[in-house]
């Protein structure tokens, strides 16, 4: 029952990969504490149960060990079977189980390089565990290429846990994992710090939203997280949580963001929607990114305002609340709630049929419009009032509802 997650893909070398997680070890299922449906020791130990664990309760839950895995895809045609080419180990232990926790690595993104510093060969961003006496921490890690690093040798990176993005500051612990999601050719990377429970800021312990960028000599920089950089003001407030997407080569990064600032901690659950935070790097004078972060108007977007055309129909149906992927292109996968007919108002917080009519999660593939004349950025507003049914302009993305549901990349 060993599962296996696949993320991302790359090519090297004139061969094919894919990178993921992949167990390799049971758990410690001699601890009684795991026992949800019944013992899970059974799953195991008993040749009854063991001859087909996915039957019965007691198994559902077992988990394992993982690492960060690579799978070479055979060429067209090939009958072979796919078997993990590389596996990546923890951070400073070999150990799969200690204290009856279980260690943990994966690859969740995998850009090629256009920095001097790995030319040509790609770069890994994830999680992986560090033992910490007897804790084992789940943090966000970038695998770096090493010089020897060939299709031959695709064991040979260096692994490195982001900083600022750890479980402990100092003494400290602030968060109680981190991940890194995905990464650009830039070596721009994105990614997630979740607060501990007891650290909790502005009323919530949210999985904080950060960045960080590999320089031209391979230096890992530090997490910078979103509310730091944007002066916690805008959509990227104080205690803010969200989700990071995707980013990509031009520095436009999208995934789920906290759309109110209600107290989470003995409340309700923060209503989030999907955004576009176009980066801006301190040192970057490139043209086109120039222009492409003034298209926003240097500044992240829920994307609700970018789809917002002014009218009760059409776009209105959608509010997104999550986005999962965008090409360099601008367009953007995304995960919306669909009021059929229309919102009742234009508004953030719109209700469907006067609360009485029920919203559909659907996909949705939201496309920049070409013409800059016929493009605007409207905000919504928070409770606004019913609006007429008249013209308005066109918004700032076109809106297409696609033949299935829920799209989203695996986090």
């Amino acid at each position: 029952m060993g599962r296996t997650m696949a993320f991302d893909s790359f090519t090297f070398g004139g061969d094919d990969y894919v990178v993921g997680s992949a167990s390799v070890s049971p758990f410690d299922y001699g601890d009684t504490n795991k026992n949800y449906r019944g013992d899970v020791a059974n799953c195991v130990n008993n040749s009854t149960v063991n001859s087909d664990p996915a039957a019965y309760a007691e198994c559902q839950n077992f988990a394992f060990a993982t690492q960060a895995t690579i799978w070479k895809i055979p060429g067209a045609g090939s009958t072979e079977e796919i078997a993990p080419d590389t596996f990546y180990g923890w951070q400073n232990t070999g150990n799969a189980n200690i204290d009856r926790k279980a260690s943990q690595g994966s690859i969740r993104g995998v850009a090629i390089s256009s920095s001097t510093a790995y030319s040509g060969k790609p770069v890994f961003v994830g999680l992986n565990s560090t033992q910490d006496g007897s804790n084992l921490f789940m943090q966000a890690t970038v695998f770096t290429p090493n010089t020897d690093f060939t299709t031959g040798n695709l064991d040979k990176v260096t692994s490195r846990v982001i900083s600022r993005a750890t479980i402990k500051e100092g003494d400290d612990f602030v968060y109680s994992n981190s991940v890194a999601t995905d990464i650009n050719q830039n070596l721009v990377l994105i990614g997630e710090a979740k607060r501990r429970g007891d650290k909790r800021e502005n009323g919530a312990a949210p999985n904080r939203m950060f960045l960080a960028s590999i320089d031209s000599n391979g230096n890992v920089g530090s997490a910078q997280y979103f509310d730091e950089l944007n002066g916690n003001t805008g959509i990227f407030f104080r205690g803010v949580g969200g989700e990071t997407g995707a980013i990509n080569n031009f520095n436009e990064i999208v995934g789920a963001v906290d759309a109110e600032q209600t107290t989470e901690y003995f409340g309700k659950k923060r209503r989030q929607r999907g955004f576009i935070y176009p980066y801006n790097v301190a040192d970057s004078s490139d043209q086109e990114m120039v222009e492409r972060r003034a298209i926003f108007q240097n500044q992240p977007w829920l994307l609700d305002d970018l789809t917002n055309d002014g009218k009760l129909d059409g776009n209105n149906q959608y509010r997104i609340v999550d986005a999962s992927d965008i090409n360099d292109d601008g367009v953007i996968i995304a995960t919306a709630l669909k009021c059929e007919g229309g919102y009742d108002t234009t508004g953030h917080n719109s209700y469907c049929g006067n609360g009485q009519k029920k919203e559909r999660v659907v996909a949705v593939k939201l496309i920049p419009i070409a013409n800059e004349a016929e493009r605007s950025i409207q905000t919504r507003g928070v409770e606004a009032p019913p609006v007429e049914r008249k013209g308005g302009s066109l918004g700032w993305m076109a809106l297409i509802l696609l033949g299935f549901f829920g799209l989203r990349r695996n986090k």
